[in-house]
């Protein structure tokens, strides 16, 4: 009977862990019994007054809370960060051990303020499988118990399956627990965090012992779907569980959907994609958040959601997903690294010493930086992420939300990580992906209609969520809302296929007093002799309904003035904004609020009852005298949250500032915001957070921050790939912007690199030169580097490697050590460059300095640049598997930080590798996706160069596929002589030529390779072609030609000699074992299209 009762008691707790919760005081008291048929008891959970987000636990710093007779060693220590299911779970192992007949384990502090609980000890006649649990539960680690209750429940299981049924009845104690006392949260302050901030729990891993994880061999899931409990169920009752949400309506075909696909993900160990598509209100997003907790709640999958929307804001998608799982706030920066270095290791399975850099270079990442020191990229968090999903996956899976993908910026967020994930550019991955995207939005975006196309080509399988039809609203009015039969069909005629509209209608009525619900638990009439007109009561439209809705709540409440204000501050603060910034600015009213239903809490987050409530109570706010003056809360309560969270919030506070015509308080933050976020690779929020400092600026006019902010939209706009409309911004530089001198060569030094983006490379080439003269008058050392290395991409792209070379040379003589980030951009360019030229030998020397400067800089691109380079100095080594590997992780971490450029290269290069390997359809298929990709962003010179090396590919085996892949180049290509790519666009035409007797066609086309750079670029293919050029114009005595041929070809020699035993350090090889997990100021990166 306890083994049961503590089965039910755990299924209540897997519930709302499911919904990211943690009760904080599971004690006997608050375990009821309530009577049900046949004299049997069933147990609730009760008293949730402690319960609250994890997430919100930790952001707000909120401390000691619980009954201390049954706290969690992190409980009661205050280490919030800690919390989680594992934290009721300790308890619950409590509430095992005293009911089993154990000692009560008390919690201890020692001359250092730590806690540590007194040694378990049980009855000697316990089985030893129940006692194993008990102890599990009860280890001071927290990341050391077991991770869901699901996984307790099935621990349980498997020790009643091991006792026998006399064994289980001698097991229950009858000694009478005494009764406690809640503990309500009392904040902690700063230095009270300081006090309890080193806790280490006794029996976590020290310096190299490997910390344990008590996992339980998941059960099989389901074959039929699960039905959904709570309101709804035939018994209209909550049962064991406090909390429950109305289910989503039912959908046999797509649910079926979505469960085989989770089948899927568990039998082929590959990654799954279910692309959720419907109107406003179809109800899409609900539908992928109740399977994430279906398969959370029965522990079968672990879930992360990752939210966009529009605007976007500072933490959407999985920027905001990672710093929730992280947990960073109220933290110091070496706590931080010794508590998530703990949890590395336990998910890693090896010591805290092996993952100390990673954590550092998370917590780094969270925004814990020394002075000076540079924020890392921002994929970091999509490794990281990554990486957890891999190591929950020994469930067999793991599962990824998407919600309002349609929303998502940047190539590295949304259908960017779906991509990656089909197509494999991060490895193969057992991972379910839920993917909600508007209808509307396909519809009048066409590039993001391509997008899912190119995904459903890819295995995505897209499923459209249409509005209910009559009867199926009816049995969703029925089911899920509990409204009486004959009311729920008067009303599903009404509702225009909408669940949401059906809900907020349901809410509405009964705040009107017009529903009630009866002693059976349905929604019926309130007054059934006096049945009021329908058509009265029934809004036509989903925003006259809003309107109604939000009116009737709010005159429901005590005080409707206060509650108004709470509502339109929580929708002026955002889509999804921090509770605690929302009491800072609005006070005890947000309690009010909360009542109504409105708004409810997510995590540590508020969510309106539907986008359509939060749209109407913003075009009201925008209308009121007052708003200025809740802009203007808002922004002192986000610059407070900064200084006692340590979170950034200069875009949020700037906002505001901006919304309270604060202009000139605006400027700084909003500037401050623009250039770290472009400074980690975020460049769409970087342009954002640009575009308000430009409007802030204009209405203080501030000259040189108006300038500045411009300069930081085109910076944003060309790391966002898109150089046209970067030099429209640019071209206007006329005397009102009144800019300095220094000014003045940013300006030209950002319209270079919009010109060498557009393929204007002569024009490129005079802007550099003006930016450079500009900046060595000046003596502005970060300008000059940054100009030097502009140039050298400008010189490869011309086909003068060397010239490149020696700019890049220029880089590293003026970047300072600890200019990390600068120095492998230069280092790995300079390897590339030589590797061109031939001079193998010297690039070898760079590689070990390239290699250190990466690992020690722990930022993505630069890692992801130094695998590049050191993977094609491996290539053309004939180290064909070394290569493949560095090339597979520059792969990998070019999709963490969306640098589709990026990628294409990296496509090209394994392609190369794959081919002359002899992997051809490897190769085929590498080259096809660069090409794909490319031709879509109409890249022509990358497109060119995929075209070209299939030619290659073919050629020799199908001849005429090789004419066709080198006529589609050439016709890319045109008469354009400015990209080296032209070097090899002549040489098949040459020889094309030869082959068919067109000795004078062969001949010019030879020396146009020439005029582009066939001599400064001997290339292994080059000699292929000339060797081929030569024996047909021997064949038919084209004498010149075959000398011509051969000369070029003898003078295309690489150097290829060992390198001496001084060349190469002792450096360890960069590579970790699996491409995403390599941890990760950024230099803008130069258009290197071939």
């Amino acid at each position: 009977m306890l083994l049961d009762w503590m089965d039910a008691v755990l299924s209540a707790l897997g519930h709302f862990h499911a919904r990211g919760l943690v009760h904080r005081d599971i004690k006997p008291e608050n375990v009821l019994l309530h009577a049900v048929e046949d004299g049997q008891e069933q147990p609730w959970v009760a008293d949730f007054g402690l319960a609250g987000a994890r997430t919100e636990v930790a952001f707000t710093g909120e401390s000691v809370a619980g009954t201390r007779e049954w706290m969690a060693p992190e409980q009661a220590a205050g280490r919030v960060q800690e919390l989680g299911p594992w934290t009721d779970l300790y308890s619950v192992g409590l509430v095992l051990n005293l009911a089993l007949g154990g000692s009560p384990v008390r919690l201890k502090r020692d001359s250092a303020r730590r806690f540590h609980p007194s040694p378990v000890a049980l009855p000697d006649d316990l089985a030893p499988e129940l006692a194993a649990v008990i102890r599990n539960l009860l280890h001071p680690d927290p990341r050391q118990r077991y991770d869901r209750a699901a996984d307790v429940r099935r621990a349980l299981e498997e020790a009643r399956v091991a006792m026998d049924a006399d064994a289980e009845a001698k097991t229950v104690t009858t000694r009478v627990i005494p009764t406690t006392t809640t503990t309500f949260p009392v904040p902690l302050t700063q230095r009270g965090l300081a006090t309890v901030a080193n806790l280490r729990p006794a029996g976590a891993a020290k310096d190299q012992a490997r910390p344990n994880w008590n996992r339980v061999v998941p059960s099989a899931l389901p074959a039929a779907l699960p039905k959904h409990c709570g309101v709804g169920a035939p018994s209209h009752a909550l049962r064991v569980y406090s909390l429950r949400e109305p289910p989503p309506p039912t959908r046999p075909k797509v649910q079926r959907t979505i469960w085989d696909a989770a089948h899927e993900v568990l039998e082929q160990a590959r990654t799954r994609i279910i692309l959720l598509v419907g109107r406003d209100g179809s109800g899409k997003g609900r539908m992928a958040d109740a399977y994430a907790e279906r398969l959370d709640e029965g522990g079968f999958m672990e879930s992360v959601t990752l939210r966009y929307h529009d605007p976007p804001e500072d933490d959407d998608g999985f920027r905001g997903a990672v710093l929730e799982l992280l947990s960073p706030w109220n933290d110091g920066r070496e706590d931080a690294i010794a508590r998530i270095s703990r949890w590395l290791a336990r998910d890693r399975g090896t010591g805290a010493g092996d993952v100390l850099d990673e954590a550092e270079a998370l917590v780094r990442w969270c925004g814990y930086r020394v002075p000076k020191e540079p924020p890392l990229n921002s994929g970091l968090g999509l490794a990281y992420l990554l990486r957890h999903l891999d190591a929950r996956s020994w469930r067999g899976g793991a599962m990824l939300v998407l919600q309002d993908v349609h929303h998502a910026r940047g190539n590295a967020e949304g259908l960017g990580i779906c991509r990656a994930l089909l197509d494999e550019t991060v490895g193969t991955r057992p991972i379910l992906v839920l993917a909600s995207l508007s209808r509307d939005a396909l519809e009048e975006d066409p590039e993001l209609a391509a997008d899912v196309e190119e995904l459903t080509g890819l295995g995505a399988t897209r499923v459209d969520m249409d509005r209910l039809d009559d009867e199926a609203m009816t049995e969703f009015l029925e089911q899920a809302l509990q409204v009486e039969p004959q009311l729920a069909s008067e009303l599903a005629r009404r509702c225009s296929g909408s669940p949401t509209f059906a809900s907020l209608l349901i809410r509405d009525l009964a705040v009107r007093g017009v529903v009630r619900r009866s002693s059976a638990g349905r929604m019926e009439l309130a007054d059934s002799e006096n049945v009021p007109d329908l058509a009265v009561f029934v809004p036509r439209t989903l925003e006259d309904l809003a309107t109604r809705r939000i009116d009737g709540a709010i005159a429901s409440t005590e005080d409707p003035s206060g509650c108004a204000k709470a509502l339109a501050t929580a929708a002026l603060a955002g889509q999804a904004p921090p509770a605690r910034v929302v009491r800072a600015a609005s006070g005890e009213a947000l309690d009010l609020l909360l009542g109504t239903g409105l708004v409810s809490q997510n995590g540590f987050r508020l969510v309106f009852e539907a986008r359509c409530i939060r749209e109407a109570v913003v075009r009201r706010a925008w209308a009121e005298a007052d708003q200025m003056v809740l802009q203007q809360n808002l922004a002192d309560a986000w610059a407070a949250v900064g200084e006692s969270a340590g979170a950034d919030v200069d875009l949020s506070v700037g906002r505001h500032l901006l919304g309270a015509e604060s202009h000139n308080d605006a400027v700084v933050p909003l500037l401050r915001a623009a250039r770290s976020n472009l400074a980690s690779g975020r460049p769409h929020m970087a342009m954002l957070a640009g575009r308000l400092a430009l409007q802030a600026a204009t209405a203080a006019d501030r000259q040189m921050a108006r300038v500045e902010a411009r300069q930081l939209i085109a910076a944003a706009l060309l790391e966002q790939g898109k150089p046209e409309q970067a030099a429209m911004l640019l071209s206007d530089s006329g005397g009102e912007w009144r800019m300095d001198r220094r000014s003045r060569a940013r300006d030209s030094l950002l319209s270079a690199r919009a010109a060498m983006g557009l393929g204007n490379l002569p024009e490129a080439k005079d802007l550099l030169q003006r930016a450079a003269s500009a900046y060595e008058s000046t003596r502005d050392r970060s300008g000059t580097i940054e100009t030097a290395q502009q140039q050298a991409a400008l010189f490869r792209l011309r086909g003068h490697p060397l010239r490149a070379a020696d700019r890049y040379t220029r880089v590293l003589r003026q970047a300072r050590e600890q200019d990390l980030n600068e120095r492998v951009q230069a280092l790995a360019g300079r390897i590339q460059c030589l590797v061109a030229a031939g001079q193998t030998q010297r690039a070898r020397r760079d590689r070990p300095r390239l290699q250190a400067a990466a690992r020690q800089s722990q930022d993505t691109r630069s890692i992801a640049v130094a695998s590049f380079a050191s993977g094609l100095l491996y290539f053309v080594e004939g180290k064909y598997e070394l290569a493949d590997r560095h090339l597979r992780t520059a792969l990998a971490l070019g999709a963490t930080v969306g640098d589709v450029r990026f990628q294409v290269q990296s496509h090209n290069v394994l392609g190369e590798i794959a081919r002359h390997a002899g992997e051809r359809e490897k190769a085929a298929a590498h080259y096809s996706r660069a090409l794909r990709t490319a031709r879509r962003r109409a890249w022509i010179p990358a497109a060119a160069v995929a075209h070209l090396n299939l030619a290659m590919l073919h050629l020799g085996h199908d001849d005429a596929a090789a004419r066709r892949e080198h006529e589609a180049a050439l016709e890319l290509v045109g008469a354009d002589s400015s990209h080296w790519v032209r070097i090899f666009v002549a040489l098949l035409s040459v020889v094309w030529a030869a082959e068919s007797g067109r000795i004078d066609d062969a001949r010019a086309s030879l020396q146009d390779a020439v005029e582009a750079g066939l001599a400064r670029m001997p290339l292994p293919d080059a000699h292929v072609l000339l060797e081929r050029v030569a024996r047909h114009a021997r064949s038919v005595g084209a004498a010149y030609l075959e000398a011509r041929a051969l000369e070029l070809g003898g003078s295309l020699v690489v150097d290829s000699r060992p390198p001496r035993d001084s060349d190469e350090a002792e450096i360890p090889d960069l590579l970790m074992e699996d491409p995403a997990d390599l941890p990760t100021d950024v230099m803008p990166s130069p258009d290197l299209s071939g």
